[in-house]
């Protein structure tokens, strides 16, 4: 009877340890799949806020992008209001400090198509152009500035050519002068002669005044220069009289190749400008005389000479420099 009786204690502590140990393996697995689950949901909860902190990071530049594409953003009356508002103190401010915290002002806004229209049509391009005529160096470089993003505008540039395009060469050739004042002043011509009708406020003089700039390109004042006779070799309204205009005896030195990439590009770009305008231009009538030593006698009788000059240029570590000396060596080629 002892045997029996040990049987059944075995038997109970046998079940009990089974039950232990099967509730043990549930909750060890359920406890498991809780931590994972929480894990999960933590690293899902961390990619978010990487995501969230970038969008914040990129948010500022995605509203900048939105306003400058998305006018509708912009509540119309209030932005013609505030530029209103702005030329007014233009017309009445006498303290220098002021007066070039508006322009700024007007000049930030104008860096923007919606903001360069707002300015025309509250009629503040001539108050603007007015404080060139100021006798602070800081209003009129304040005011240049201003002017320069004004005239990025098509519809403001036949306004501005006419008002104050001779104001800014003078002020740009004035040695007198700052340099932030002369270089501000030039930018703006810069952005003007892109205009194709020029032809009115470029003249002779205002030629000479240029290649003046221009000297051996050594400058910033000369490669601001530069860049407005490249725009205004493309120019066919201002292209016949450049082709009329004398060499600067300094002129072919800026084909050299010491001369930075940016600067050789300019020059051939405004030779290949005014040698395509020489080629189409024939039959039409030029009145005056055309000087011996003008660029439309460059092209010809001293071909070889600026040939030779840009056949050293197809060495250059440039690719794009070879390339527009190569361009223009074709037409130089041309009959």
């Amino acid at each position: 009877m002892a045997a029996p009786m040990s049987f059944f204690p075995r038997m109970i502590a046998g079940g009990t340890t089974f039950i232990v140990v099967v509730a043990g393996a549930f909750y060890i697995y359920y406890k498991t799949r809780y931590i994972f689950d929480d894990k999960t949901s933590d690293d899902e909860a961390g990619e978010k806020t990487v995501s969230k902190n970038e969008d914040l990071t990129d948010e500022p530049e995605h509203r900048k992008e939105d306003s400058r594409s998305d006018s509708s953003s912009i509540d119309p009356e209030a932005a013609d209001s505030t530029t209103i508002n702005l030329i007014k103190i233009l017309q009445c401010e006498q303290d220098d400090s002021q007066l070039c915290k508006v322009l700024t002002t007007l000049a930030n806004q104008a860096a923007f198509t919606q903001g360069q229209n707002a300015v025309r049509l509250a009629g503040g391009l001539p108050v603007i152009v007015k404080q060139l005529e100021r006798e602070g160096e800081s209003v009129k470089t304040s005011a240049a500035s201003c002017v320069a993003n004004l005239s990025l505008n098509n519809r403001n540039q036949p306004i501005l050519l006419k008002s104050c395009s001779q104001t800014l060469l003078q002020l740009s050739s004035d040695q007198n002068h700052s340099d932030d004042l002369r270089l501000a002043c030039i930018q703006a011509l810069v952005n003007l002669s892109v205009s194709g009708q020029c032809r009115d406020c470029f003249g002779p003089l205002a030629l000479h005044s240029l290649f003046k700039l221009l000297g051996d390109g050594s400058t910033p004042l000369g490669q601001q220069a530069l860049r407005v006779l490249v725009n205004l070799s493309a120019d066919g309204t201002v292209s016949p009289a450049l082709l009329q205009y004398e060499v600067p005896e300094s002129f072919q030195g800026l084909l050299q190749p010491h001369h930075t990439d940016e600067s050789l590009l300019r020059t051939l770009s405004f030779l290949l400008n005014l040698k395509r305008e020489s080629l189409t231009a024939t039959g039409t009538t030029i009145s005056g005389a055309t000087p011996r030593d003008s660029f439309s006698n460059y092209f010809s009788q001293r071909a070889d000479e600026l040939t030779g000059v840009t056949k050293a240029l197809m060495d250059h570590g440039n690719t794009d420099v070879r390339q527009q000396a190569g361009r223009l060596l074709v037409l130089l080629s041309a009959p």
